[in-house]
């Protein structure tokens, strides 16, 4: 487990991560495009400014966690959880969510187009 680890501005593109768990992480501006992930656990996690761009997620938790200004355009999401996570100004043009779990979500300020 990964606890309050600093990632910002991390180069981590096409990364294969599996059954790995941050709690607490700041992925502030890092570079996570191509990013695969399986079976992993994201608590209170902060992905602002972060490039998410051509990621898949399977079977993964994003709960609590924050996407300010993040790039997710052609990610992929299958039956992830997203549990009480909040999106401001992130596009989701181009993102695939299937069978995600979105309860207590915040897309208010996300740009669903």
């Amino acid at each position: 487990m990964e606890t309050g680890e600093d990632y910002r501005e991390a180069v981590l593109s096409g990364q294969w991560w599996e059954k790995r768990r941050f709690t607490g992480c700041d992925f502030t501006g890092a570079d996570l495009s191509g990013l695969r992930t399986r079976g992993c656990t994201f608590d209170d996690c902060v992905f602002s400014r972060a490039d998410l761009s051509r990621s898949r997620h399977d079977a993964s938790a994003f709960r609590s966690c924050t996407f300010d200004r993040t790039v997710l355009a052609e990610s992929r999401w299958t039956a992830c959880s997203l549990l009480g996570t909040s999106f401001t100004d992130s596009g989701f043009g181009g993102i695939a969510l299937t069978e995600c779990d979105l309860s207590l979500a915040s897309l208010a300020k996300a740009r669903l187009h």
